[in-house]
């Protein structure tokens, strides 16, 4: 896809994509790969948020952010969940979405949701994966 055309699709006005370039070219001359238009980071995110928007309406959930806090872990180190939900009743639930893998990657984002955890007891944390039933927690 050209990056004009996706650029157009996030609305961004005709005279402003007509002047800008890249590396003194101009955007029209500019391939791109294009990304989803959203902000997830995967599709089990973006799902995720979809039934979240469903848990709203019917009043389950008061309301939701994604990836609205950095917790920080120790020097150089932080962790970021994935969703913050507030309940009806102002109690706060950060949950973190993850497939199902066993690479370096996903263990330490285990590891840091584990130490989180800890480090806030006064938050709830959540790690959940998508089964074949629907969202299942991960116990770690």
């Amino acid at each position: 896809m050209n990056i004009v055309a996706e650029l157009r699709q996030r609305g961004w006005p005709p005279e402003l994509i007509a002047t800008a370039t890249v590396n003194g070219k101009p955007l029209a001359e500019i391939m791109v790969k294009a990304k989803p238009l959203d902000r997830y980071k995967s599709k089990l995110e973006r799902l995720y948020a979809m039934e979240l928007a469903d848990l709203v309406r019917n009043g389950t959930v008061a309301r939701w952010y994604y990836e609205p806090v950095t917790l920080r872990l120790a020097d150089r180190t932080t962790y970021r969940p994935d969703f913050l939900l507030v309940f009806p009743d102002g109690t706060l639930q950060f949950v973190e979405i993850k497939g199902k893998s066993t690479s370096g990657r996903y263990n330490a984002g285990k590891a840091k949701f584990k130490i989180a955890r800890e480090m806030y007891p006064h938050w709830q944390f959540v790690m959940l994966t998508r089964g074949k039933g629907g969202w299942e927690e991960i116990k770690i």
